[in-house]
């Protein structure tokens, strides 16, 4: 999905929840809000597609540890629930808009439960590149496991390229120093 896509799709979503929570609000009941949950889902899972979610340190930190995947899952959904709670180092500023409307509507209830399918929704998103970074590690390792001369290969390769480019910027700084 480009991005222009989610971002219309995620203010259609906010959009619908500040029609139903106004609704609520006004007397229009549960049923109509409780609709609206699985649309919090889907707006937290495509939410979690744009930048800023942790999703390559995420990836990172998973390729380069032992972890196996149900642990990996265990790690997504943790840093599910700091995005979407205010903790963490950047919280969620939809989620703060949303308890903000609800509370400014007096219906606090409300933008908890979406905030908890938001942060489903986000869970789903990162439990996916959980799983698909530690099935990439596999792959990798039992690749690099069956051909060792390949990995001795990479790995001279990469020195290789490395110290290239530190003798570049080493002859940079000495040149236009």
């Amino acid at each position: 999905m480009p991005w222009q896509q989610i971002i219309e799709f995620q203010r259609d979503i906010y959009l619908s929840f500040a029609e139903h929570i106004k609704s609520f609000a006004a007397g229009g009941g549960w049923f109509a809000f409780l609709t609206l949950l699985p649309m919090g889902v889907a707006f937290g899972a495509a939410h979690a597609l744009t930048p800023g979610h942790s999703k390559s340190v995420l990836a990172t930190y998973l390729t380069g540890s032992s972890m196996k995947a149900h642990k990996a899952l265990l790690v997504s959904m943790a840093l599910s629930f700091t995005h979407v709670s205010m903790a963490g180092l950047i919280p969620c500023p939809l989620t703060l808009f949303v308890m903000t409307f609800a509370m400014i509507h007096q219906v606090i209830i409300t933008g908890l439960l979406f905030a908890l399918s938001m942060m489903l929704g986000v869970c789903v998103t990162l439990s996916a590149v959980a799983i698909l970074a530690v099935m990439f590690r596999e792959q990798l390792a039992r690749l690099l496991s069956t051909r060792p001369r390949l990995l001795a290969v990479v790995s001279k390769s990469i020195e290789a390229v490395a110290g290239a480019i530190l003798v570049a910027v080493a002859l940079h700084e000495i040149v236009f120093a």
